[in-house]
């Protein structure tokens, strides 16, 4: 609370303000209650004033396809709190704009435009999808936009477990330096409702991640704290109960 900014923010865009927002959400601070209701709610004034009002966009500021993601994601965390129609207009809008800028191949990348597309993007916005379809925003054509998406994060699997950063480009890395993108590619199938270890791409994914999470903890290494993020939530909704268990008690000491 103390970096946060008089407007709201946390000295960076609506991306980070809303990463920041979901701490706070996770607290019970919410924009409407809990200890630090004021705080909330400013985070999420800031947050629905940095979108554009013509396209919804959210990534202008900074972060571009990424805030956005983060940003959409955060909106649908908070209508689902609490379900203002001002708040339900913004993120329709937001939603709007993922499914406009989907691209032929099913993913998404830096601009809010369908050109090419990367799985590191694509998971904020399968995420986004998901977590607003979860509170009756988007309907069919969500259900439609992850589908193809999900097509997408397949063909960037590797036959390891690992991910490559595009479909077809290969990229896998071995041990701990697979992990933020394994990570990702693991959660953007959980997110979407696949949950069968014996899936052909998923089993491998979760095998990969549990093998390499606990050297990825320890070596602080490439893109660290994105990697812990999704792993975080790959292992907490693992099929498998014990995945948590085994992470969070190597993972809360070295936090």
């Amino acid at each position: 609370l103390r970096l946060q900014q008089p407007n709201g923010s946390f000295d960076s865009g609506a991306g980070i303000s809303a990463l920041c927002g979901m701490a706070l959400l996770a607290g019970g601070h919410t924009p409407t209650r809990g200890v630090h209701q004021a705080a909330s709610q400013k985070t999420l004034k800031f947050v629905l004033a940095s979108q554009d009002k013509v396209s919804g966009y959210l990534g202008a500021d900074m972060g571009n396809m990424y805030s956005h993601g983060f940003a959409t994601l955060y909106l649908a965390e908070c209508y689902g709190m609490s379900p203002e129609p001002s708040l339900l207009r913004s993120l329709q809008a937001a939603i709007d704009l993922i499914h406009r800028s989907q691209n032929s191949e099913g993913g998404w990348r830096y601009q809010p435009a369908p050109v090419d597309a990367d799985i590191s993007v694509t998971i904020c916005q399968i995420m986004a999808l998901r977590a607003a379809f979860n509170v009756g925003v988007g309907g069919t054509p969500s259900q439609e936009s992850i589908a193809r998406a999900i097509t997408y994060v397949r063909r960037c699997a590797n036959g390891d477990g690992s991910f490559g950063y595009q479909a077809g480009g290969g990229g896998s890395s071995s041990g701990a330096e697979g992990i933020p993108r394994c990570a990702a590619g693991t959660m953007s199938l959980i997110g979407s409702g696949i949950t069968n270890l014996s899936d052909a791409v998923l089993g491998p994914a979760m095998r990969f991640l549990r093998t390499h999470v606990n050297e990825h903890i320890y070596s602080r290494g490439s893109y660290y704290w994105y990697g812990q993020y999704y792993a975080a939530q790959a292992l907490f909704h693992s099929p498998e109960p014990k995945d948590w268990d085994t992470y969070w008690a190597k993972a809360w000491p070295a936090f």
